[in-house]
């Protein structure tokens, strides 16, 4: 099987086109996304019709998504992200929040196990960012695969070391288990302002990462027109 994994939508319209568009020519069995549909930017229910659209397999709650449905205390944010999350919930209707409410924290593909920030807790939100978060995490997988998302920051962990990924070849996952952070659509935080998203084939256990071009300028100039702090668009700009 394979499939397109997806990550950290954050209510950027422009760039999940991009990745639809992108998606569209890679042929692939399913779609899967790991959460954090809303939240940053300024088009939360566009977002969701358009993930909708696309029909994915599984999608997992993210904590901007469980926020903006009163589940998370917004105290848990940053003060930028906490008027975010504040917005959002003023610019969804009863469809999309009810459709928030029913997203699962944990999921599982073929030869995998899907979770949004960690498996040790999945609804704490803890980032898995280091050696030892990932050290962490192991000891929770059955399954030898883990796909996660929340840091935006694409990143594969082994055992013994981790990959920063650099373009777009292939990584053979080699047997032991694996945590696969898939780097964000919405709203990238590695220093490349590019969209991200992978492709996992289950049958050769491999995964590839792709980097996707949007109008990221529509986007920035959307969040300050909506009164959404400067900040949150300006960072687009640069990716961080």
């Amino acid at each position: 099987m394979k499939y397109a994994i997806i990550s950290d939508l954050h209510s950027n319209i422009e760039a999940l086109e991009a990745v639809k568009i992108s998606i569209a020519k890679e042929r692939v069995d399913a779609v899967v996304c790991l959460g954090d549909i809303v939240g940053y930017g300024a088009n939360p229910s566009e977002c969701v019709s358009m993930l909708k659209s696309m029909e994915p397999e599984v999608v997992l709650l993210g904590n901007h998504d469980d926020a903006t449905v009163g589940r998370t205390d917004i105290n848990y944010f940053n003060i930028n992200a906490r008027r975010a999350i504040i917005w959002t919930g003023g610019h969804i209707g009863d469809e999309e929040v009810k459709y928030l409410e029913g997203l699962p924290l944990v999921g599982r593909i073929d030869g995998a196990v899907l979770v949004h920030s960690s498996l040790v807790d999945p609804s704490g939100w803890d980032y898995v960012l280091t050696a030892r978060a990932a050290s962490r995490c192991f000891d929770f997988m059955e399954e030898s695969i883990c796909f996660i998302g929340h840091s935006h920051s694409p990143v594969v962990f082994g055992r013994e070391s981790y990959t920063v990924p650099d373009g777009e070849h292939v990584m053979v996952l080699e047997d032991g288990k694996h945590i696969v952070n898939v780097g964000s659509v919405g709203q990238p935080r590695d220093g490349d302002p590019r969209s991200r998203y992978l492709i996992y084939d289950s049958t050769g256990r491999t995964v590839s990462y792709r980097f996707v071009e949007y109008d990221v300028e529509t986007a920035r100039e959307k969040i300050i027109q909506a009164g959404l702090p400067h900040a949150l668009g300006d960072r687009l700009l640069f990716g961080h």
